[in-house]
């Protein structure tokens, strides 16, 4: 599979309702004045985690049987809600 903006753009419309913005914060320390550096605080998400956007576009892919077989009975019911 290839992979291009559209995809990008199709995963965050996906999850875009599930997850709080997380704001930017510039870099004091890096960057001068022809470059500015920014961090984006992922750490502000629910989960604490970096990599919840990707978990949770992969759920919300995934085909019925995949989920009955790749999720636990707990997350299946989760995802049926998503």
């Amino acid at each position: 599979m290839t992979f291009n903006y559209e995809h990008v753009f199709q995963a965050y419309d996906r999850i875009k309702k599930h997850l709080k913005p997380t704001p930017l914060e510039e870099s004091f320390y890096q960057g001068d004045l022809n470059r500015r550096y920014f961090f984006k605080l992922e750490s502000f998400q629910r989960a604490k985690t970096f990599k919840i956007r990707g978990a949770l576009n992969k759920m919300m892919t995934l085909s019925e049987e995949e989920k009955t077989k790749a999720l636990p009975p707990f997350l299946q019911v989760t995802t049926v809600v998503l």
